[in-house]
C-alpha cells in the first residue's frame, strides 16, 4: 500500500485501487490479504485531500465479503495507536460473532422470497453486528431473540428499499402478514401454500394477495409448488432446446470465469442445490449465491448482445 518512499516521504497508493485489488482477490477465492510496503503505519499521510489512514483501509477491506483475515507487515509496534489496536480488536470480535451466529442469519433469510441469498446475508450480517453492539447482557434478554429482530429488520428494510414500487403502510402490513402465513403454512403443509390457501388462512381476498405478492416480488421461485395441483412454474417450461439455442448457451458459458462456469454448470446442468454446490467446490453457500448471480448476469448480457 506504500510501494516506495523518497527523501523520507512516503508515497501511498490511492485507497480505491487497494480496495478494488482486495475485492478481486476475494472474488477469486482468496480469504487472506497482507497489507505491506514501506512504513505501512504511515499510510495516507501524503494523501492530505483524501484524509485516510491505515485504519480506514483495514475497515474497508474488512467489509469485503470473503476476506476472513487481514495481516500487516513492516509496521513498528510503537507506531500502533490505541485507536488502531481497539478498532482492530473490535473487528476481530465481530468476525467471531458473525461466524458463531451465521446459521441464525440463514434461518431468518428463509422468511424472504425471490431475493438473492448473498444480498440477504449482507443485510443480516449488518443486523447481527448492530445487535451485538447494542446488546446488554445485564438486561437478561436472550441474545438470539434479541439479534433475531435486528437481523429481520435489516433484511426487511433492504427488501423494501430495493423495490421499484414503494408500498404504502397498509400494503406493508399485509405483506408482513402474508410472509408470516407462508412460513406457518409451509411448516404445517410441508410445501409452499397456494394463494387460495393463503386467502382462506388470512381471510383476505385472493386477488389482493396476488397483487401484493407481485408488487413486492416475493411470490415464489420457479421451483416452488404454487398451483392447486401441486405443480411448479418450471414444470410448464419446455426443457428441449433447439440447436441454435444450445450453441448460444454454450457460447455464453465461455464468457464466465472458471469458478463461475463450475457454479452455473453445477446449479443448472447438474441440478445441485447451492449447499451441494458449495460442498463440491469447497466454498461457502453465500459465495455460491454471489458467483451464481454474477454468472447469470453475464449470460443474460451475452444473450442480449
Amino acid at each position: 500500500i506504500i510501494p516506495y518512499a523518497r527523501g523520507g516521504k512516503v508515497r501511498s497508493r490511492d485507497m480505491e485501487s487497494i480496495i478494488n485489488e482486495a475485492k478481486t482477490l476475494a472474488e477469486n477465492g482468496y480469504e487472506e490479504v497482507v497489507l505491506t510496503g514501506i512504513h505501512v503505519a504511515s499510510y495516507g499521510k501524503d494523501l492530505r485531500e483524501e484524509n485516510v489512514t491505515l485504519l480506514d483501509v483495514i475497515k474497508k477491506i474488512n467489509e469485503i465479503d470473503g476476506i476472513k483475515r487481514i495481516r500487516t507487515s513492516s509496521v513498528e509496534p510503537i507506531l500502533f495507536t490505541d485507536e488502531l489496536v481497539n478498532e482492530v480488536s473490535k473487528m476481530e470480535q465481530e468476525k467471531i460473532i458473525l461466524q458463531k451466529y451465521e446459521p441464525l442469519i440463514y434461518k431468518v433469510a428463509k422468511n424472504f422470497y425471490n431475493v438473492e441469498l448473498c444480498d440477504l446475508y449482507q443485510a443480516g450480517s449488518l443486523g447481527l453486528i448492530k445487535a451485538y453492539r447494542n446488546y446488554n447482557e445485564n438486561v437478561g434478554k436472550n441474545f438470539i431473540n434479541f439479534a433475531y429482530m435486528y437481523i429481520y429488520g435489516e433484511m426487511f428494510e433492504f427488501v423494501n428499499n430495493s423495490q421499484t414500487i414503494k408500498l404504502n403502510k397498509e400494503y406493508l402490513r399485509l405483506s408482513k402478514s402474508i410472509k408470516k402465513a407462508i412460513t406457518m403454512l409451509q411448516e404445517e403443509l410441508g410445501r409452499t401454500p397456494t394463494t387460495t390457501e393463503l386467502s382462506t388462512f388470512l381471510e383476505i381476498d385472493e386477488e389482493t394477495i396476488i397483487n401484493i405478492l407481485n408488487i413486492t416480488k416475493e411470490s415464489v421461485s420457479l421451483d416452488d409448488k404454487i398451483t392447486d395441483d401441486g405443480s411448479s412454474y418450471i414444470d410448464t417450461i419446455g426443457k428441449t432446446l433447439d440447436i441454435d439455442s444450445q450453441i448460444l448457451i454454450n457460447d455464453s458459458l465461455e464468457t464466465l470465469s472458471d469458478l463461475e462456469r463450475k457454479v452455473v454448470l453445477s446449479r443448472y446442468f447438474e441440478d445441485l442445490t447451492q449447499s451441494e454446490t458449495a460442498s463440491l467446490l469447497g466454498i461457502s453457500q453465500v459465495k455460491v449465491s454471489r458467483i451464481e448471480k454474477k454468472g447469470k448476469a453475464k449470460i443474460k448480457e451475452y444473450i442480449k448482445s
